[in-house]
């Protein structure tokens, strides 16, 4: 068995937007950003529809809790932002508040 394929960022932003959503909170926090990253590709794909057929979504605007924004902003000046970087950054912020 081989191991799942990371996912990009930006998915990573989108699967913790669904946990967000979920649990009914206001804002992405880090939890559901961590969250997001330890999901497997094929559980994420399980969030998909099985069917090909696609229907509109209601827009949902969510911003990041300060905490969570602020690992994010921590990365802004790095050439790339990816999902090892991200990682550590939540982290570090959730182990130094």
């Amino acid at each position: 068995m081989t191991a799942p394929t990371p996912l990009p960022v930006l998915e990573v932003f989108a699967v913790a937007l669904l946990f967000a959503v979920h649990d009914q909170h206001n804002h992405i926090g880090i939890s559901h950003l961590l969250a997001a990253i330890t999901k497997t590709t094929a559980t994420v794909d399980s969030l998909t529809p099985p069917s090909a057929t696609l229907h509109p979504a209601p827009h949902v605007e969510m911003s990041f809790t300060p905490e969570a924004a602020s690992a994010i902003q921590s990365l802004r000046e790095s050439d790339a932002l990816t999902v090892d970087s991200l990682r550590s950054a939540l982290l570090a912020i959730n182990l130094h508040p």
